[in-house]
């Protein structure tokens, strides 16, 4: 009976002994000799402090990008104020994609407006709209009540500065041109410049001109004699070369070389007589 009770324990030993082995056999297999639980292996430490290495170089990265991107947008702005000049409410700039949009369908508009004569000088003559509307209102405001001839005299005016190299390239900086704080053209400066109801003569004036009629004998300049300042008609008859008068307006142009020295002898005289 004894025996029995032996052989039986056994049995059950072998079972629970043999578990144990195995379970050894797979810790000794999983688990990295010398390896404790929080133990970082090297090959690790040397991955994070290679991250660690590369983090300046991605965050000056991410910098430059982001910076690109605010540059692209700030050269799709553009400022809605003069320099120095402060905005206590509204926006300080605006899109310059939408400005532009906003500028043309004005200009076609007003185009629109002037009827179909109008949009056939502009096509005919590649202007802009913004070209074309600006001669249409400097004509109109320097010949306010005027014949077509005296309208066509100033278009001249306008069309030979832009001709000549003295000058800006364009009608709308021609007109708009400041020299010196003073402005070339004074309805730009009194606000006459956009609040002006288009004539049919201005019309007229302004498409025969940009078709190639000009009457100005090279003038370039104009003044209405019986308005302007005694310092402004001294500028003009010491500098310039006075042709003729028409519509109230007197007309010039530049001295050649020669008429230039002819000009400051005869200054020169005058100065030796006083």
């Amino acid at each position: 009976m004894k025996k029995e009770s032996k052989v039986k324990k056994e049995y059950i030993l072998l079972p629970i002994l043999g578990g144990l082995l195995l379970y050894t056999l797979l810790m000794i297999t999983l688990l990295p000799i010398g390896k404790e639980p929080n133990t970082v292996l090297a090959t690790e430490h040397e991955d994070a402090e290679a991250a660690m290495e590369l983090q300046p170089g991605l965050a000056a990265v991410m910098d430059s990008v982001s910076e690109m991107e605010s540059f692209s947008q700030r050269s799709r702005m553009v400022p809605v104020t003069a320099p120095g000049e402060q905005i206590l409410a509204g926006a300080k700039e605006v899109n310059r994609g939408l400005m532009n949009q906003n500028a043309f369908s004005r200009y076609a508009r007003r185009a629109n407006e002037l009827g179909y004569d109008a949009q056939q000088v502009v096509a005919n003559n590649q202007l802009s709209y913004q070209e074309y509307y600006t001669l249409l209102q400097i004509v109109e405001a320097e010949a306010t009540g005027g014949d077509v001839k005296s309208k066509m005299l100033i278009a001249n005016v306008v069309l030979n500065r832009v001709e000549d190299e003295r000058f800006p390239d364009t009608i709308t900086d021609v007109v708009w041109q400041n020299v010196d704080g003073f402005p070339q053209f004074s309805p730009t400066a009194d606000g006459r410049m956009g609040n002006l109801t288009i004539t049919e003569t201005t019309k007229q004036a302004v498409k025969r001109a940009l078709e190639g009629e000009n009457n100005a004998q090279g003038a370039l300049f104009f003044v209405a004699r019986s308005s302007a300042s005694g310092t402004n008609l001294k500028w003009f008859d010491d500098s310039l070369v006075y042709l003729y008068e028409y519509g109230g307006h007197a007309f010039y142009r530049f001295p050649t070389d020669g008429e230039l020295e002819e000009m400051e002898t005869a200054a020169a005289e005058t100065e030796e007589i006083l």
